[in-house]
């Protein structure tokens, strides 16, 4: 068993948060951890529950490599700060989320989830797309002289 932590690195200018919610939709590319097999752009959500084959155990994601008898499977491990970033943070690295992965690698995150951004004041954007590696807003009330 091995924990996969992502870390992400975000410039916060007016926003106090920058969060998910469970039914935010991982995306990831993963490497078979015994072999060089790769697929790109598995999907899961906290929320899936998948019951493992001949197992009493459950998976947030679950597969079957083609060379490899048992099925490899990724959890969602919470911890104290899952899936949120605040403006403490600001331009830091910071853990956002923990998988516990069994026979798999994840390689490469795709961040194509809908995330929820907090600005300074309180209003909350929701669906908020980061796979361009930028998001903003316009200012809908100006007070310019």
């Amino acid at each position: 068993m091995k924990n996969t932590v992502l870390r992400i690195k975000a410039e916060l200018e007016n926003v106090k948060k920058l969060y998910c919610d469970d039914d935010f939709l991982w995306v990831f590319n993963i490497k078979d951890s015994t072999s060089s097999l790769t697929r790109e752009n598995i999907q899961f959500r906290k929320t899936d529950i998948l019951d493992i084959p001949n197992s009493r155990g459950t998976a947030n994601f679950l597969l079957k490599w083609t060379e490899y008898p048992k099925y490899s499977t990724i959890n969602f491990v919470k911890t104290k700060n899952s899936c949120s970033y605040d403006s403490e943070a600001d331009n830091e690295w910071r853990d956002f989320a923990t998988f516990e992965c069994r026979g798999i690698e994840l390689v490469e995150f795709q961040s194509r989830g809908n995330f929820i951004v907090e600005d300074i004041k309180g209003k909350i954007y929701y669906d908020v797309n980061l796979s361009d590696r930028n998001w903003c807003d316009y200012n809908q009330v100006s007070v310019c002289p």
